[in-house]
């Protein structure tokens, strides 16, 4: 709660992980903190071939465990209200492997995340040329959840849909006030998309009611 972890780094001859923070088999709040210029170099000296780098700000392999009775727990974390910027995973060996510079989530197990209202920003993967692994990465892991909503990450595509009844045109996950004036008051035409509502028009061309659409 309201700390910051700043550059910190992790560095290993395998695989490195969690640049600020790595959780394993545990849970967290983590909330109004900042996370920048954190680091994690894998493969250091090149002698145990190609590793894995992930997680340059925080890493989460899984947060679920057992107790002696056998009974499995599964432990919600919570982020929400942080920044994470500038931080970054790169390894000596192959520096296109890296992925989430950011958070890493899922790696390895069981996990349920709840991540609320965050900034990315300006996180790198390697040479940063896959936009995809800059900033976040989750498992696509049936068992694991994760709640990823009301954040500003860079990059991120934002999807518009259009309301098959009333020809209203919106967005998918709106994920932040910031946005959310972006969407309605800059990229969507307010008066197409006002006249085409109250004609109740079910084929509407999204391409005529939209001035601009684009990645941040």
């Amino acid at each position: 709660l309201r700390c910051e972890f700043s550059d910190n780094i992790v560095k290993a001859n395998g695989e490195a992980y969690g640049g600020a923070l790595a959780i394993y088999e545990g849970g967290a709040d983590i909330i109004n903190c900042v996370f920048s210029n954190n680091k994690t170099l894998s493969a250091v000296g090149g002698q145990s071939g190609n590793r894995t780098s992930s997680g340059g700000a925080i890493h989460i392999r899984s947060t679920s465990y057992w107790n002696n009775q056998g009974t499995e727990f599964t432990n919600n974390i919570k982020i929400i209200n942080n920044t994470l910027y500038g931080n970054a995973v790169t390894s000596e060996v192959n520096n296109q492997n890296p992925y989430a510079g950011g958070i890493a989530m899922g790696t390895g197990g069981k996990t349920k995340v709840t991540f609320f209202n965050n900034i990315l920003w300006d996180n790198t993967a390697g040479d940063g040329s896959n936009l995809s692994r800059n900033e976040l990465w989750t498992s696509n892991d049936p068992v694991s959840t994760f709640y990823i909503d009301y954040n500003l990450i860079k990059h991120a595509i934002f999807e518009l849909l259009e309301c098959q009844n009333c020809s209203l045109i919106y967005q998918k996950y709106v994920p932040n006030e910031f946005l959310l004036h972006k969407i309605y008051e800059e990229w969507i035409n307010p008066d197409i998309a006002k006249n085409n509502h109250k004609s109740n028009t079910n084929n509407v061309d999204i391409k005529n009611e939209i001035n601009l659409v684009r990645s941040m």
